[in-house]
């Protein structure tokens, strides 16, 4: 019978969810985690990998937790400013007489080097058709 060598990483970014749907690809071999399963369905094996799953998810969590205060402190003292801008205030007023001028977006994207979706975050929000009817 052939084993398959499983490690479960602290930094995993799998939820508990995908844990079990990925093991259940693996329940009819090995699988050695500093514990071997058989192919058998135990509820002792389902409990064990049941309680890693969700320490792996919790840990997770908390990393994400405390990124997030990181995050939230840097910007207070305001070290943390996201991403510099892609375009200058030149190349905004050049996209937007382009727009004008009805040049297709993708066109300006791919002259300006940007993605569309970069492209649109720089255009002004059209206001949607439902809210005229309101």
């Amino acid at each position: 019978m052939k084993c398959l060598n499983f490690y479960i990483s602290y930094s995993s970014k799998l939820s508990k969810f995908d844990f079990i749907t990925y093991l259940v690809q693996f329940r009819k071999r090995s699988i050695k985690e500093n514990l071997i399963f058989t192919g058998d369905d135990s509820p002792m094996a389902n409990l064990s990998l049941s309680v890693m799953g969700a320490f792996a998810e919790f840990e997770r969590s908390l990393i994400k937790e405390r990124q997030m205060e990181g995050i939230s402190l840097a910007k207070k003292k305001g070290l943390y400013k996201g991403r510099a801008a892609v375009l200058n205030q030149e190349q905004v007023t050049l996209l937007q007489s382009k727009i004008t001028l009805g040049i297709t977006k993708a066109k300006i994207a791919r002259e300006l080097n940007i993605s569309r979706r970069t492209l649109y975050n720089y255009i002004p929000a059209e206001p949607s058709k439902s809210a005229d009817h309101v």
